[in-house]
């Protein structure tokens, strides 16, 4: 049984379903709320969608601990299902693209 057959939808936050089949069950919720900096019973409000989506910042930082690119947290944070997103970035991962898409500089731009 896959990772993505697993989520069950509605029980918990989209974003923490995401979380999941990203990082596996092997890490525990509390280990998960301090690499993101989040006291447990927040995180566990968020879990349980009680805590709201968190800001900007907070998402680019999980995008970080998950080693995936913002991107497809924001996705997920809008409501795109989990399991969706999660098959496009091991599909990524797969074909060795370590990151959706290339970083511009200004430099690049110029003609």
């Amino acid at each position: 049984m896959s990772r993505i057959s697993k989520v069950r939808p509605g029980k918990f936050s989209n974003l923490y379903q995401f979380i999941r089949l990203v990082l596996g069950g092997k890490i525990t919720d509390y280990a998960i709320a301090q690499k993101w900096g989040m006291d447990a019973k927040n995180f566990s409000l968020f879990k349980n969608n009680v805590y709201p989506v968190p800001r900007f910042e907070r998402l680019v930082s999980l995008a970080r601990i998950l080693d995936v690119d913002d991107h497809f947290i924001y996705e997920v944070a809008k409501g795109v299902p989990a399991g969706q997103i999660y098959y496009l970035v091991e599909k990524l991962r797969l074909k060795g693209v370590k990151k959706s898409r290339p970083r511009i500089s200004p430099r690049s731009m110029r003609s």
